[in-house]
């Protein structure tokens, strides 16, 4: 808007110039040949004679001012008013595209809480439904579990333990270096069946007490304790047995009372129930498995 009205100021002034400009340019002319006109007189140029400049200059400058004034109040108003109008619409438009510009933006801000508030919904449904397949995905999973559960318990209640017991001790080698730790792991599966003990648990430095007990396939679970985390590796997979890892022991007397109290942290065994511990003596030596005892838990 500003330099539309100084494009129009200025033209005004261009306008106002160029008359003024023109008028007095047209008396210096006449002044300036002066010389001229007297040798253009003695050629046969009377219009040029000094005796009817009076004249000329009255009807120049007549004719100037008549030129200036219809210019001034004819022409000039018109270009004014044209230029005026041509202001208005020009500021009209600028209102008008200022508006639009104001509801665009309302739009726009409109748009981005919808478009924010659709995010939130599509969040919410996106959770939900996540929430739903966990939820339905565990349930499966515990029906599952629960029937491989059920599965493995009917297998084992089908399985003769009691044979495979009697044939896996058949087998050992009466000869054999380790015939006492056979009898011995031999002896707890056998022991905690007929006792119906809670469980046996097998203190064991390298893990083969405990794997001993369980080739046996005793009907209870198998707990074996031990400071050696190798231990722990190596009967992860041995069936029926859980490993602990414990603090090394000097006395066998702790390792019984220690017994007594991790089946019954563990909630494996109430106060009153019966488990068949095994062990070796000396304590700490690897291999040695000699020792069984009943516990009844205090």
């Amino acid at each position: 808007i500003i330099w539309i009205s100084s494009c129009i100021n200025h033209s005004f002034c261009i306008l106002n110039l160029m008359i003024k400009k023109y008028f007095f340019k047209l008396i210096f002319f006449n002044l300036f040949f002066y010389k001229e006109v007297f040798a253009a007189e003695s050629g046969g140029m009377p219009q040029l004679n000094p005796e009817f400049w009076v004249s000329q200059i009255f009807w120049l400058t007549l004719t100037f001012g008549i030129l200036y004034v219809v210019l001034s109040k004819l022409i000039l108003p018109k270009i004014s008013s044209n230029l005026e109008l041509r202001k208005s619409q020009i500021q009209e438009n600028i209102e008008a595209a200022e508006k639009q510009r104001e509801s665009s933006e309302l739009k726009l801000k409109e748009y981005d809480e919808i478009i924010q508030k659709t995010k939130l919904e599509a969040k919410n449904i996106f959770k939900d439904a996540k929430e739903k397949v966990l939820k339905d995905i565990n349930n499966k999973k515990e029906i599952l579990d629960k029937q491989i559960d059920e599965e493995i318990s009917n297998a084992e209640k089908e399985i003769d333990h009691l044979d495979i017991r009697n044939t896996r001790l058949e087998n050992v080698n009466s000869s054999s270096s380790r015939i006492i730790d056979e009898l011995i792991a031999h002896g707890a599966a056998s022991i905690a069946e007929q006792l119906d003990a809670k469980l046996i648990v097998a203190f064991t430095e390298s893990g083969s007490t405990a794997a001993r007990v369980a080739s046996y396939r005793p009907s209870q679970s198998v707990i074996a304790l031990s400071p050696d985390i190798s231990a722990e590796i190596n009967l992860g997979l041995r069936w029926g047995v859980k490993t602990v890892k414990v603090k090394s022991f000097n006395e066998i007397e702790v390792m019984f009372d220690y017994a007594n109290d991790v089946v019954k942290e563990m909630s494996l065994a109430s106060t009153g129930d019966s488990i068949v511990v095994v062990a070796g003596l000396p304590i700490g030596v690897k291999g040695n498995t000699n020792l069984i005892r009943v516990i009844t838990i205090s």
